[in-house]
């Protein structure tokens, strides 16, 4: 008769590497659970960043957005007569395509569109940052962004040519704009770009009263961890006890 035993170190061998796997797959569901909330706050934030891929006319050819322009005859006039490479191509293909109609709106429908995003619209500054101003929530006012179309200097008073006071004007109008009467005016009555304002509110913290759920999931699974680790002890030896019944009545046979 011969009696065959399962040695002690290799019971405890197995229990510690079952503890040491489930702690580490513990800590990597931790972690991947960290780094999923840093992708998701990265995403939030690059979602809520205004873009800066539309900088220039060529920019804004290429780009997907939409472009209409404010319905004056003058911008009608002007569109169809810059001869420009870039300038006529978008007038051809954005503003005015083959076989549709011409994207003009009238002021308060392009800013509408420019509010519902993806879309440019080539209007008057001064009545369109009015019309912002007054419509746009303060987080609306934070992805705008200018681009200068037409490239216009300011107008000058109109003279008789070779007239003797050509120069009369021109003097004192270069001294009108370098005393700041000019600017002064020009602060009082036109309207500025809206500022932003509203980014940091746009983002709302999350204090310890909405993460409650939470905290409490995770305190009722610390209490439970050590009943359910004492009751895989328990079960881990009440079976380690029936094998070694069965190898001490097999063994006994023989």
């Amino acid at each position: 008769m011969c009696n065959v035993g399962v040695p002690h170190a290799q019971i405890r061998m197995t229990l510690g590497s079952h503890i040491i796997c489930r702690c580490v797959t513990l800590l990597l569901f931790v972690a991947l659970t960290i780094l999923y909330a840093a992708y998701s706050a990265n995403i939030v934030v690059l979602l809520r960043a205004p873009s800066s891929s539309v900088r220039s006319l060529p920019d804004l050819l290429n780009s997907p957005l939409k472009l209409g322009a404010s319905d004056f005859e003058y911008n009608r006039y002007f569109f169809k007569k810059l001869n420009d490479p870039i300038r006529k191509s978008i007038y051809d293909k954005k503003i005015a395509p083959k076989g549709k109609k011409p994207h003009f709106y009238t002021m308060k429908e392009g800013v509408e569109k420019i509010r519902k995003g993806l879309f440019a619209f080539h209007m008057e500054l001064n009545p369109g940052y009015r019309l912002i101003q007054e419509t746009y929530q303060e987080e609306e006012k934070c992805d705008l962004v200018e681009i200068d179309y037409i490239n216009e200097i300011d107008p000058w008073v109109p003279g008789q040519k070779r007239s003797p006071y050509n120069d009369l004007f021109k003097i004192n109008f270069i001294k009108i704009r370098e005393s700041g009467v000019q600017s002064c005016v020009h602060h009082r009555l036109h309207v500025p770009k809206p500022h932003c304002s509203g980014s940091i509110s746009a983002f709302s913290s999350v204090g310890i009263t909405d993460m409650y759920p939470a905290i409490i999931a995770t305190l009722y699974g610390m209490l439970l961890a050590p009943a359910v680790l004492v009751l895989e002890i328990m079960y881990k030896k009440v079976m380690d006890g029936r094998r070694k019944k069965k190898l001490m009545r097999h063994s006994s046979r023989f």
